[in-house]
């Protein structure tokens, strides 16, 4: 690897966990205050930027209490992993690929919020599923819904093999 992918690299991840970033610091605060079940009393409003969008999950476990944020983010992954077992069921290699790819994308951008609302990654432009007021990720996450459900509607749709077109277009002539 070239020296400045690797310098790039150690910034990345340097950079938020040695200098203590003001957003690492209060999600830290923000986690050690909050309780298993109810609210840990502590304003979030004031205290991070974007918590309705790219940190709502730092808000649930603060407002609701970790579990509710443990809720929150078993649906999203339960949503994520079956939209995989619905595209591995596919007969239709198109319509494995799309929900495979739209499944990843869900569980991805639903593991890197997880990570960096718990401090463990430094802060990104991800979004919670369904969750997230952002501009584009409920807009997003709601089009993976539909494109995976369409998928679905369509499992036993199987391609025409050229041969059996050819017949068909015969017989219909």
């Amino acid at each position: 690897m070239p020296a400045y992918q690797a310098a790039r690299l150690e910034a990345f991840f340097n950079s938020s966990f040695q200098d203590n970033s003001y957003v690492t610091k209060m999600l830290a605060e923000l986690l050690q205050g909050s309780r298993f079940l109810g609210g840990s009393g502590q304003a979030v409003a004031g205290v991070l930027p974007n918590y309705y969008s790219e940190y709502i999950l730092a808000f649930l476990y603060s407002y609701y209490g970790i579990a509710a944020a443990c809720a929150a983010c078993l649906l999203i992954a339960a949503v994520a992993v079956r939209a995989l077992r619905i595209a591995l069921g596919q007969r239709n290699q198109l319509g494995m690929m799309i929900g495979l790819g739209s499944g990843l994308v869900m569980l991805t951008n639903t593991v890197m919020n997880i990570l960096e609302n718990t401090g463990l990654f430094p802060p990104t432009m991800t979004f919670l599923p369904f969750f997230s007021y952002t501009g584009s990720g409920i807009f997003v996450s709601y089009i993976l819904a539909g494109i995976v459900l369409s998928v679905y509607r369509y499992k036993n749709i199987l391609p025409v093999s050229g041969a059996k077109a050819g017949a068909a277009r015969k017989e219909s002539a």
